[in-house]
């Protein structure tokens, strides 16, 4: 009975301690997770418009600035005026383009819509296609939009989790990155919150596997490596490649140094870190395969490093007061906004430097204590990065030896400032809770420092002198009066600029001088988390103020000018003159030989150049993104099949070639003298330099163009004497039977030899069988298509199958593919080995 009894206790003391292990579990658990739902909770206040009030993260609203949509007094202003390119530039039309043409069953290589057909590169991200194809195209970026704002703050906690910082800390360089005003002002455009994403999420990987070895790590660093790539942002990827390289090196000498491991383990460390880049690289060919396609005859030329401050943006000094006054000097989201600088690319985006006022207090903790691991680095990369935007030499060697920084602007290494800023916010508020005496006082002096700046530069600008410093004003213009009354108002104390600002440096100091000197622990704990309640509050309000959440029943509504425009089914393209977005009309599906690309062929630009200005004023060296037209009457124009002129309501066209058939919300003229898009000639001109060749085309007539085609190559024997005239054509006829994105399809009958001249932009993709036959295009009125068509009824085929493109998306699709399958195996083996434990360790409990 004694052993019995003995037993009994023994086996409930056993089940008691199994229930307490199960409890503190339960618990661990839930410490983990409730980070976890506080920045899913953060998400869904910051998209509360987009799920409780029917609105998407496009800004349509932008629309009504202009043509066609613009209301009749033409007062209306959009919520910010500078968000135009995810909506009617970039996004929005390369995804409605890939959208239409799947549900035609047909996988687009080539745009028809734009610049007389340009290439239309395969997408990068398996994350767009699938949220693409799967819903609505404002559903679809939303949805985007949310994933990789979610998986930003997710996987920076867990990458400053893992570095050894505590929950608050890690809460708060996890949302001072995922609101961080850099990624706010871009947020709309996708490639950057598709960034911000990856680079924690690739140093988090980094940090488990160098500390676990296990494939999964290894696999998942190969997967957010070759993410980053596919976000498709050349620019930001080359800054966050150079971060993560030299990120990699300090980690595994310095930090492994420390640890005493091995020096031939660290180098086999970076041999496979390397191997992984490489990996991600090949499952991300298809980016590279895109990016050679635009290298032949680009419009785009590089720029010397005397002129790349000048022409592409830099930081201003005092652009330095953003930090502590985000609006400054203005913001496209209010009435005014006056950014300092004379350069194209100097705008509120490209020099946003704002990263929440507790973080850059928060930030300051480090400089005292710059030798603590992680510290110095950051701090480095914060400094070194915002030197650059502002002009140092630093830039270039970047700008010397890395393909591509020759071509843009340096202010978007501004990403790195904010990233590293960040990463010191979250090591600042981990330093305040075990700071030692001696330096405390150093840190609230330095505060001090920061707050007194803050209220120094608060009253200047309420004299004349800070407002003239302000606006940039070296000499009082004519209407200077009028202008210093505004700046007054704008600048006033109690105005929201000035004011709230002001107020969040006040709190910030006296929550955060509390935090330094508390000596209870759980007091510290307490304010730390009112600190991230703070800064939370102080970047969501200015990313919702800054971006637009607009109506869903404001995508791009019909007008009567696109119905008229729509009831024609002929192929015909358009121009638009005067306040037209490029590419509004695409979503309707109507051609336009107009547009908007970071990279689209020289040549064309160069013959909407002589379009406009004729052999007289030579080319230039730089042509703009943006396709805009001022005149009318080239026969060029008509020979790139411009059916139709648009222009606004109030102006009006004189030209003999043009008939007004429209005229309400905009004046639609028709072009009574356009070339149709796909044309018969009966002889040619043969120039034998691309020089020659936009000198004969500029020196054409309308007549000219419809009797020959320029070539730059000879013709097949049969058709080198050819010397036909042009009434013989007069019988040839043309049937369209198919004109696709990738493929189309002719039946044509002539009655003598004859060049079939398509007036679609050359490319040596396209291939051409005419009754089964290869057949060469050649290069024809210096941009165009022309093929050789001997007499008869014929059957002309052409198809768009550029090898480079589609062995890229090939090798992408495979390695996606392969590298998803053995993540989903390796991660089922996981589960079904941690169910048979917990089976065991249920039954051992039994």
């Amino acid at each position: 009975k004694k052993e019995l009894s003995i037993k009994s206790i023994s086996c409930r003391e056993n089940a008691k301690c199994k229930i307490k292990d199960i409890y503190m579990l339960n618990k661990k658990w839930s410490t983990k997770l409730l980070p976890i739902a506080f920045l899913f909770l953060l998400t869904i206040i910051f998209f509360y418009p987009v799920i409780f009030e029917n609105k998407s993260f496009c800004a349509f609203d932008t629309l009504f600035e202009y043509h066609p949509w613009a209301p009749a007094n033409f007062n209306f202003r959009s919520h910010n005026p500078l968000i135009t390119d995810p909506v009617n530039n970039i996004f929005y039309p390369v995804n409605h383009i890939l959208k239409s043409n799947f549900e035609e069953n047909i996988f687009p290589l080539w745009n028809v819509f734009n610049f007389c057909g340009v290439v239309f590169p395969p997408q990068s991200s398996p994350l767009k296609y699938f949220f693409y194809l799967l819903f609505p195209t404002p559903t679809g970026h939303d949805a985007l939009l949310w994933f990789h704002l979610f998986g930003t703050g997710l996987f920076m906690y867990l990458y400053l989790k893992k570095i050894g910082l505590s929950i608050l800390p890690s809460l708060i360089g996890s949302v001072a990155w995922m609101f961080n005003g850099y990624v706010m002002v871009w947020f709309e455009f996708e490639n950057t919150p598709m960034m911000a994403f990856s680079l924690p999420a690739t140093l988090y990987f980094l940090e488990v596997w160098i500390e676990t070895r296990s494939r999964l790590s290894y696999l998942g660093l190969i997967c957010v490596i070759a993410l980053s790539i596919s976000a498709n942002y050349v620019h930001l990827l080359v800054y966050q490649f150079i971060l993560i390289c030299l990120y990699s090196l300090y980690r595994c000498f310095l930090v492994n140094r420390k640890k005493n491991v091995p020096q031939t383990d660290r180098r086999r460390q970076l041999v496979y870190l390397a191997l992984a880049y490489f990996a991600a690289i090949c499952i991300s060919a298809n980016l590279f395969t895109n990016g050679l396609s635009y290298l032949e005859g680009s419009h785009r030329q590089a720029v010397s490093f005397e002129q790349l401050y000048k022409e592409k943006g830099r930081l201003p000094a005092k652009y330095l007061t953003t930090l502590l006054f985000p609006d400054f000097f203005g913001s496209p989201a209010n009435t005014i906004c006056f950014t300092p600088g004379t350069q194209s690319y100097n705008n509120y985006n490209e020099l946003c430097i704002y990263t929440g006022i507790p973080a850059l207090f928060l930030a300051l903790v480090c400089i005292p204590c710059i030798r603590k691991k992680y510290t110095g680095f950051f701090l480095i990369a914060a400094v070194v990065s915002i030197t650059m935007a502002m002009g140092s030499l630093l830039y270039y060697p970047l700008w010397q030896f890395v393909p591509g920084l020759n071509l843009s602007t340096p202010t978007r290494i501004l990403y790195i400032f904010g990233f590293s800023m960040s990463v010191l916010a979250a090591l600042g508020a981990e330093i305040l809770t075990k700071i030692d005496n001696k330096k405390k006082w150093l840190i609230l002096t330095l505060w001090m420092l920061l707050l007194g700046i803050g209220i120094m530069i608060s009253f200047f600008v309420q004299t004349e002198e800070g407002i003239r410093w302000a606006a940039g004003y070296h000499e009082l213009p004519d209407d200077w009066e009028k202008s210093y009354s505004v700046f007054q108002d704008h600048f006033g104390f109690y105005s929201d600029i000035i004011f709230r600002p002001l107020f969040l440096q006040f709190a910030s100091f006296v929550l955060l001088a509390l935090i330094l000197f508390a000596g209870n622990m759980q007091f510290k704990t307490l304010l730390l988390a009112v600190a991230t309640l703070v800064l939370s509050c102080n970047l969501i309000f200015f990313g919702l103020h800054y971006n637009t959440a607009s109506p869903k029943d404001f995508e791009y509504p019909e007008t009567g000018s696109i119905e008229f425009l729509q009831k024609d089914k002929s192929l015909f393209r358009i121009m638009a003159y005067g306040k037209f977005m490029t590419h509004s009309f695409l979503p309707f599906e109507i051609h336009d030989a107009g547009g908007y690309a970071s990279s689209y062929p020289k040549r064309y630009a160069e013959f909407l150049h002589l379009s406009q200005h004729g052999l007289d004023i030579p080319l230039p060296d730089h042509y703009s993104r943006w396709v805009t037209f001022a005149t009318f009457g080239s026969p060029l124009l008509d020979l790139i099949n411009v059916k139709y002129i648009l222009i606004p309501p109030y102006g009006s066209a004189n030209s003999p070639k043009l008939e007004l058939v429209y005229d309400k919300e905009i004046k639609i003229y028709k072009n009574k003298a356009f070339f149709p898009r796909i044309f018969f000639v009966p002889a040619y001109s043969l120039e034998n330099s691309s020089k020659n060749a936009y000198s004969a085309i500029g020196n054409c007539t309308s007549a000219d163009l419809r009797e020959k085609v320029i070539l730059e190559t000879l013709p097949p024997p049969d058709f080198v004497q050819n010397n036909s005239t042009n009434e013989q054509t007069m019988n040839s006829k043309i049937n369209i039977i198919s004109y696709q994105a990738n493929r189309i399809e002719l039946e044509v009958s002539n009655d003598i030899k004859a060049f079939l001249v398509i007036s679609d932009s050359y490319h040596p993709g396209w291939k051409a069988n005419v009754d089964g036959q290869e057949t060469k295009i050649l290069r024809a009125n210096y941009i165009m298509r022309a093929i050789p068509v001997k007499q008869g009824n014929h059957k002309v085929t052409l198809t768009f199958r550029p090898k480079l493109l589609i062995s890229g998306f090939i090798i992408s699709a495979i390695g996606w593919t392969v590298l998803i399958g053995v993540m989903g195996l390796l991660i089922l083996k996981k589960a079904v080995l941690f169910r048979i434990f917990s089976k065991k360790r249920n039954s051992s409990f039994q």
